[in-house]
């Protein structure tokens, strides 16, 4: 190995000078360190049978992944039709493949990522990005110094240069969190939550825009950032739906109150200033209006349902079983958000009563967040006996006054503009 010149040079430095290929090579390197994080023991293919991968798990190892390596200098670009069609041909070869890692000793392009996790998606695959960063924050540099060991055997020259180097990743801020949740990705791959849980926040903040969208999906105009709306934040509502999130969302949440007190749009308006933070904020959105009841009988048929309706191009079945199984991945979080609106508009209460059921079965338990909208009376004449369901309910009153005066503020309004008559069917 050759003499660097660079005083404290980062690890990509040092990978980059490694053979591509071979078990004393960057190719070993990787499949080595694959093994010290997760004691699965990896087969490198042979030359010309590669089939896309250059090496896979066992088929006895429970759970099957093949990775690409690509020691390549930052100025060598990726060719990203060649590595898409190496994906493709380790999917097609390998039938029940269950995670595809790339393994690059330089950065990868984000569109290029972005690529890669929708094809594979269609193939119910994950894709896993081992890069190298020039400030050692790459998935690999975290290997190498979640495992100096494993180095040992690779680098024999200017170890105390990379000792440093493997020291600096460590000393970086949540290193001991990253290596566990790149240990969960690696040994429980959840083939393309995160991407359905991107696609369909993105297309709820798209509804949101579109007054006659919303009213053809969810029965009611609830277009909150359209130009034709301009709504206001309920603070005590969204204060009280906060707790619950925070605190008792394995507990159903109810929001009751009369008709055009503004349950649906508390609930959209809480959802929507979420995910504007981040669509990773809440878990895939699932808004159910009334409209949609009585086409799934249970809340898994439900999932099932969005997860085929073309959004994101995957197996329902597969997807869901994986995605059961590997909790972790979502910081243990909920598997999807679901909103069943309007209850005393469709259906028989009992139908209601057994999603209800459903929905808290032990399985489901922390596993699918619940709101449920319906009108207070309807609540209490045919569904409020249910003492064996963990419930929290919020009530949903007509606008204060001071709500009421922000509300027509903005419509250039004021309270003085109306008689005392009407003042209180504004309030609606």
């Amino acid at each position: 190995m050759k003499r660097l010149p660079l005083s404290h040079p980062p690890i990509r430095t040092f990978l980059q000078e490694l053979s591509a290929t071979g078990v004393q090579g960057f190719e070993g390197l990787v499949s080595s360190l694959l093994t010290a994080m997760t004691g699965l023991r990896f087969y490198v293919s042979h030359s010309g049978e590669q089939g896309g991968r250059d090496a896979k798990t066992s088929s006895r190892a429970g759970i099957s992944i093949a990775f690409e390596s690509k020691r390549y200098k930052q100025s060598t670009g990726l060719k990203a039709r060649e590595l898409i069609a190496e994906m493709q041909q380790a999917t097609a070869s390998i039938p029940e493949l269950d995670l595809w890692i790339l393994a690059a000793s330089r950065s990868v392009p984000e569109q290029l990522v972005s690529e890669l996790e929708a094809i594979a998606a269609k193939d119910s695959v994950d894709v896993l990005i081992l890069d190298s960063l020039e400030n050692g924050k790459g998935n690999l540099d975290l290997l190498c110094a979640a495992f100096p060991e494993v180095l040992d055997g690779f680098f024999t020259a200017d170890r105390a240069r990379w000792i440093v180097a493997l020291g600096r990743v460590r000393e970086q801020p949540g290193f001991d969190a990253r290596v566990s949740r790149l240990r969960n990705q690696v040994e429980h791959p959840e083939g393309g939550w995160a991407l359905w849980r991107r696609t369909r926040n993105r297309d709820w903040l798209t509804l949101m825009q579109n007054v006659d969208e919303a009213r053809a999906r969810l029965g009611q105009p609830l277009a909150l950032r359209s130009a034709q709306n301009r709504t206001i934040v309920r603070v005590s509502i969204d204060q009280a739906i906060d707790a619950w999130w925070e605190f008792n969302r394995t507990e159903t949440l109810l929001l009751v109150g009369e008709e055009g007190d503004g349950k649906s749009w508390s609930v959209a308006q809480w959802i929507t200033a979420r995910i504007e933070r981040s669509t990773e904020e809440l878990p895939p959105v699932i808004f159910v209006p009334s409209k949609d009841a009585g086409t799934f009988k249970t809340i898994e048929q439900l999932l099932a349902l969005r997860l085929g309706d073309g959004s994101v191009p995957m197996s329902p079945e597969k997807r869901l079983r994986r995605w059961w199984e590997a909790p972790a991945n979502r910081a243990n979080g909920p598997l999807a958000f679901v909103v069943f609106d309007g209850l005393n508009e469709r259906e028989s209460a009992k139908y209601w009563r057994s999603l209800l059921e459903d929905a808290q079965r032990p399985e489901f338990a922390g596993r699918v967040a619940l709101i449920c909208t319906a009108r207070e009376s309807y609540w209490k004449t045919h569904l409020s006996d249910l003492p064996h369901l963990h419930l929290q309910k919020i009530t949903v009153d007509p606008f204060s006054e001071q709500e009421l005066r922000e509300a027509l503020a903005l419509r250039g309004k004021s309270l003085n503009d109306f008689p005392p008559e009407l003042q209180l069917l504004l309030r609606k």
